[in-house]
This record gives structure tokens, sequence and C-alpha cells, in this order.
């Protein structure tokens, strides 16, 4: 199935579409595509509905990115991400066992007492 589309939205329309780029081709002015997902394409096209969806599809994609980048770059400097969720369980636990202690010492909360040079400069 031909169906005349600018370059603009066919752009938008992979993004909501991703099969459009495995499936389709493209000569310019008009996508060539099968006739299941050409029907499919012409009544996005007539609702204008492909442009909330690619930004959706879009905005997910980027997220994906931003998390891929920031556990990468992380792991450059700090431990894996399971490692690091356990190490905010021990400050719970640390945090908990200091609420309750009556007599604190520094040794007792190694993390707490770690982090807390770091972030409080007294």
């Amino acid at each position: 199935m031909k169906i005349a589309i600018t370059v603009e939205d066919l752009t938008s329309l992979a993004l909501a579409k991703p099969q459009v780029a495995e499936v389709g081709v493209y000569d310019g002015s008009h996508l060539e595509v099968p006739k299941i997902l050409g029907e499919e394409i012409n009544f996005l096209l007539a609702g204008n509905q492909f442009h909330g969806l690619a930004l959706s599809a879009l905005r997910h994609a980027l997220i994906g990115q931003v998390d891929n980048a920031t556990e990468t770059a992380r792991l450059k400097y700090i431990t894996l991400g399971y490692v690091q969720a356990m190490t905010y369980q021990q400050k719970v636990a640390e945090a908990q066992a200091f609420k309750v202690a009556t007599n604190t010492q520094p040794a007792d909360y190694p993390i707490l007492s770690s982090e807390f040079g770091i972030r409080y400069h007294g």
C-alpha cells in the first residue's frame, strides 16, 4: 500500500510505529508498506494521532538512554546498582539502630559516620 506522507510526518510515525522503519520503503513523497500496516497508518494520519504516540515513544526511548548513560557513568565511580541498594539498606539499619541506642559511638555506625563528615561540615 502506498501512502503520501511528508518526511516530518514519517519521522514521527517511525517513532510511534518502529515497524514502519523495518518494512516500509520511502521514495521521498510516498511510503510503501504492507496493507494491514498501511490501514493502521492511514487511521493514525487521518486522526492526527501519531504525533502523541511518537512523543510518548520518544520520551520512553530517551528515558531509557538517560538511565543507561547514568548507570554507565555511575559505575565509573560507584558500585553496581544492586550493591548501592544494599548500601542504602545498611544506612537504614544503622539509622534505626541509632534512634534506639542510648550510648552511641561513631564506630557503631560506619556508613552514617563516614557520610556525616562529607555532608555536614561542622
